[in-house]
């Protein structure tokens, strides 16, 4: 195996025991309780959450199965620099007073090459191992630890970073064209799936304002719509429009109302919260 794919799955390792207080700390459903206050009834809630329980649970029964490999295969070193026995190479096969002369396994300092059972320290001391599993002579055991160390720390850093859902943008800009555009994170424009076209965020308002602002909708749709648009206009305040009429239902349909109506009303809402800050 080369050092470059040994070294990265050190570095995965590691990368694991770093993020290690943060993955315990998600173990709670909404981080700590209440802003660290009791918890709320069993009822409310679940006590933790049960997918990182399930990935710490995974992170560490890895973690042993290695340190128990490393425990059997792993002889343990001199930790004395020699003082025990009178040679700092230990390659001497006795005290110089002729005293007989003391094995790793007896010294007072001994280091095994597991220095604990507790995690994250257990898989510390793994991952500084690594050329035990990258560089031994079963080639399939050592490309079987690189993977779970990366496909754990690919799970680790999911669940960390928990990516928001790309938004919905509405159909593709490209006449004649079926796909649907889809925002990822932050950016500010999009690639359609079906045509490629890349449509940044003012084509794709300005285009689905033309398709929908005739169109009759729900209070529900018409806060998505609105959102959409770049007008982010609270559901509640969309009812209210509803319930005092400033957003006037249709006659055939008391429950539908022209998205038209309401951008002017959304746009209105700008306008007076601007003057108002």
């Amino acid at each position: 195996m080369d050092n470059l794919t040994a070294l990265a799955a050190r570095d995965d390792l590691l990368a694991i025991v770093a993020a290690w207080p943060a993955l315990q700390a998600r173990l709670e459903p909404n981080g700590a309780p209440n802003g660290g206050g009791p918890r709320p009834a069993p009822s409310s809630r679940p006590p933790i959450n049960i997918d990182v329980s399930d990935l710490i649970h995974e992170i560490t029964g890895a973690a042993i199965f290695y340190g128990q490999v490393l425990i059997e295969e792993v002889r343990p070193t001199h930790g004395c620099g020699g003082t025990c026995h009178g040679a700092p190479d230990h390659t001497s096969c006795s005290h110089p007073d002729g005293e007989p002369s003391v094995s790793a396994h007896d010294c007072p300092q001994r280091k095994d090459p597991v220095s604990t059972s507790e995690m994250p320290a257990l898989l510390h001391d793994v991952a500084l191992r690594f050329g035990h599993f990258t560089h031994g002579d079963d080639e399939k055991a050592g490309y079987d630890f690189t993977d779970t160390a990366h496909e754990l720390r690919r799970k680790v850093t999911l669940t960390l970073e928990r990516p928001e859902p790309p938004r919905w943008m509405g159909p593709c800009v490209v006449d004649e064209c079926d796909g649907e555009l889809k925002l990822h994170g932050h950016r500010i424009d999009t690639r359609c799936p079906v045509c490629g076209h890349v449509a940044g965020l003012a084509e794709i308002r300005a285009h689905l304002y033309d398709a929908l602002k005739d169109r009759l909708m729900t209070a529900s749709e018409i806060t998505s719509a609105l959102h959409v648009l770049g007008h982010d206009v609270p559901h509640e305040t969309v009812k209210t429009w509803a319930k005092r009429a400033k957003l006037e239902a249709i006659v055939v349909d008391p429950t539908l109302y022209r998205l038209e109506d309401a951008i002017a009303l959304a746009e209105a809402r700008v306008s007076r919260l601007q003057k108002a800050g």
